[in-house]
C-alpha cells in the first residue's frame, strides 16, 4: 500500500463531459463534426509551455470518447520553482474552453478537485479522480464545471497552488473573478462574465452573449415539454439572464442595446414560466 501512495502526486484535476457529444456526431454533418472537435482539441490538447526546456506549465490531458481528464500537478519542477498558480490557471483554462466553444454550440459539464492522482501514460487512477468524476456526474447537473470546495482550502495552506507573484489575498481576488455561487451553494466556473475580460477585443461581448443566448434557446426548442433535458437548459438560462441583469445601464448605452435584446424569456423557451406580469 505504501509503494502505491508513493507513485501519487498531488494534483489539480478537471474531470469534463462535452454535452451532446453523441448527437453531434449522429446528427452531423462529416465537416461539422470535424470543425467541432478541432474546436475541442484546443483545449483538450493544449499548446505546451515548457519552462527552461525541462518540465512544463501546461496540464497532462487525457481524452475518451465525451471526456477530458486534464491533471496538473504541484510537483513538476517548473512549478516548484515558480509556482504560476495552478488553481487560478485551471479555472481561467475552463472560462476559455467554455468561452470558445459556445460559438460551436458545445456545452461542457465537469468538476475541478485537488488531491492524489497516479498517470504514467498507460493508466490513470487516483482519489482526486474519483473526486474530480463525482463532482461532474453528481453535483453539476447542470452545464457547468462545478469547484471543490476543498480546493480552495487547499488553496490557502499550500503555497504550489498560488502565485508566486500574489499575496493569498491578491490571489483569492482574482479567483473570485472566476468562479460564482449557486442557489444550492455550490461554486462552479462563471464563463460568461470572466469571458468578457479574456477576448481579443472586449467589443465582441455582445457578439459572445448573443451568441449564448442563441445557443439555449435552438438546443432548449429541441425539448419544448418539460424534462431533465430542458431543466438543465432552464438553468443555464436563469444563469445567463442573471449575469445579463448585472451588466450596467451605461454598459447597454455604450452598445446601444437595451436589455432585453439579450435576455431569455417565456418566449424563447415556453417551459420557462415567468413568475412577473
Amino acid at each position: 500500500m505504501d509503494n502505491c501512495k508513493e507513485m501519487y502526486r498531488d494534483a489539480v484535476v478537471t474531470f469534463i463531459d462535452i454535452l451532446g457529444f453523441r448527437d453531434i456526431v449522429m446528427n452531423s454533418k462529416s465537416d461539422v463534426v470535424r470543425r467541432k472537435l478541432t474546436a475541442i482539441n484546443r483545449f483538450a490538447v493544449p499548446r505546451r509551455l515548457a519552462y527552461e526546456d525541462k518540465e512544463e506549465f501546461e496540464p497532462i490531458t487525457i481524452q475518451f470518447s465525451d471526456s477530458i481528464v486534464r491533471i496538473r500537478p504541484i510537483d513538476t519542477e517548473a512549478n516548484q520553482t515558480y509556482p504560476i498558480g495552478i488553481v487560478f490557471h485551471e479555472l481561467l483554462s475552463m472560462v476559455h474552453a467554455q468561452g470558445e466553444l459556445v460559438k460551436e454550440g458545445v456545452l461542457l459539464r465537469g468538476g475541478i478537485a485537488y488531491g492524489q492522482i497516479h498517470y504514467d501514460g498507460s493508466v490513470l487512477y487516483g482519489p482526486a479522480l474519483i473526486k474530480a468524476y463525482d463532482l461532474e456526474s453528481k453535483y453539476a447537473v447542470h452545464p457547468r464545471i462545478v469547484v471543490e470546495p476543498e480546493l480552495i482550502s487547499a488553496l490557502k495552506s499550500n503555497q504550489y497552488l498560488q502565485s508566486k507573484n500574489n499575496s493569498l489575498d491578491q490571489e483569492l481576488e482574482y479567483i473570485e473573478k472566476l468562479v460564482r455561487q449557486n442557489d444550492d451553494g455550490i461554486w462552479f466556473v462563471d464563463y460568461i462574465r470572466a469571458i468578457e475580460s479574456e477576448l481579443d477585443e472586449i467589443e465582441m461581448y455582445p457578439v459572445f452573449l448573443e451568441d449564448h443566448r442563441n445557443l439555449i434557446v435552438n438546443a432548449a426548442s429541441a425539448h419544448p415539454r418539460f424534462s431533465t433535458v430542458s431543466a438543465k437548459y432552464m438553468w443555464l438560462a436563469k444563469y445567463h439572464n442573471s449575469c445579463i441583469e448585472e451588466l450596467s445601464d451605461e454598459w447597454y448605452e455604450h452598445y446601444s442595446l437595451e436589455r432585453n435584446d439579450l435576455m431569455i424569456t417565456s418566449d424563447h423557451i415556453p417551459v420557462l414560466q415567468e413568475m412577473k406580469p
